[in-house]
């Protein structure tokens, strides 16, 4: 019956159009005919509510026409919703990213499609070098190197960078998704030349016992070595045995040079417990100062090359004129105290720092006139 009376209206206005010659059919689906200006609107059944070309029945949002889809079923438009599959991927994402912004399955696949470098090594420190990179399926990017802190945050899927690395450098870019990161390394090599060999093929220099410290090196190359066989070397420049200084004792500590002057610590032998000694380039004695205990540490000479400063084991400090090896003063650090690093002379303090093997720095007033309970400034115990 109810699709009679359809079929019956749908008659009547065609035969009213036919008459009038003059109408239209709304968005709503009613149908206005003019009458000699008169407007007769019929309501007509409606399949599509909203006009939004999609029927009633499968329009989610029948009185929206912005809207007649949603694919999460979230309750917000496909239109409008930017993230209409709910994946956690936004739309544009997706469409940037290659995979179906509708369909939940489809996801971007996260990848490094490029990482590469204009150059692979550089031959001079801070070398600019470019930086490349092509990332897929990313919500963040990040560039970072072993050397320093630096850290590039937020970079875009597709970029560059300018780097100058200090040294060889590896560069790590990391991305990450929602399911995951990977990450990509690159190494910029810093590249030198080998140094030239001053030395023939297969020369070696050679002692009877151990080298216990770094040489010592003159302007003019020439290389000042103690030993464990208790003798004290001199090489030329080419690595040749130029001379050898017997029976001085074991020599643990590098040597100090002043002029032409060689300076040297020593533990003693035979009725000598320790002593410093100086000689000149050619082997010449100029002065030795024997000492309570043997001297581990190297001798330094102060700021203005007067005084040669030296400590031995047994912590007694030694203040000796450069010149001639006479005894200026000394000074005995509390009992107990074993030294066998060098000491350091600060000369706006016009103190001497002496670091024991039990981890305390000294603070020692130098000069003749300060007397034994005055030497000490502080003192200060180091972490284990």
């Amino acid at each position: 019956m109810c699709l009679i009376k359809k079929t019956l209206l749908v008659i009547s206005v065609i035969l009213l159009l036919a008459m009038t010659q003059s109408g239209y059919a709304d968005c709503d689906g009613n149908v206005v005919i003019d009458v000699d200006g008169i407007l007769l609107i019929l309501p007509m059944p409606a399949d599509d509510a909203d006009c939004d070309g999609y029927v009633d029945a499968v329009d989610v949002f029948p009185n929206d026409p912005n809207e007649w889809l949603d694919a999460d079923g979230d309750g917000v438009g496909d239109n409008a919703d930017t993230d209409k599959d709910g994946d956690g991927y936004s739309n544009v994402f997706e469409i940037n990213n290659g995979s179906d912004p509708s369909d939940y399955l489809s996801i971007p696949i996260l990848e490094i499609q490029q990482f590469t470098a204009s150059k692979s090594s550089i031959n001079e420190l801070g070398e600019l070098v470019q930086l490349y990179w092509v990332v897929q399926g990313a919500t963040q990017i990040s560039l970072s190197n072993d050397v320093d802190s630096t850290v590039f945050p937020a970079l875009s899927s597709t970029g560059a960078a300018t780097v100058s690395p200090m040294a060889t450098t590896h560069y790590t870019l990391r991305a990450v998704g929602l399911d995951g990161e990977i990450s990509s390394v690159l190494q910029i090599e810093f590249q030198t030349e080998a140094p030239p060999t001053l030395w023939p093929t297969g020369l070696d220099v050679i002692t009877d016992d151990y080298i216990a410290t770094s040489v010592t090196v003159a302007e003019d190359g020439s290389i000042y070595a103690g030993s464990f066989d208790e003798n004290f070397y001199k090489y030329n420049r080419n690595g040749e045995l130029e001379w050898t200084l017997e029976n001085v004792g074991v020599i643990k500590g590098k040597a100090a040079l002043l002029g032409d002057a060689v300076i040297v610590g020593a533990n003693g032998t035979g009725q000598l417990k320790g002593q410093v000694l100086a000689v000149d380039q050619n082997k010449t004695a100029l002065w030795d100062f024997p000492t309570d205990s043997a001297v581990i540490a190297s001798p330094i000479v102060n700021h203005d090359q007067t005084i040669i400063y030296a400590v031995s084991y047994a912590g007694v400090i030694y203040a000796l004129s450069a010149s001639s090896g006479e005894l200026q003063w000394q000074y005995h650090l509390p009992e107990g105290a074993l030294v066998a690093a060098s000491p350091t002379e600060s000369v706006a303090d016009n103190t001497l720092i002496v670091r024991s093997i039990e981890n305390i720095v000294y603070s020692i007033q130098v000069g003749a006139s300060i007397a034994d309970n005055d030497r000490i400034q502080w003192t200060q115990q180091l972490a284990e």
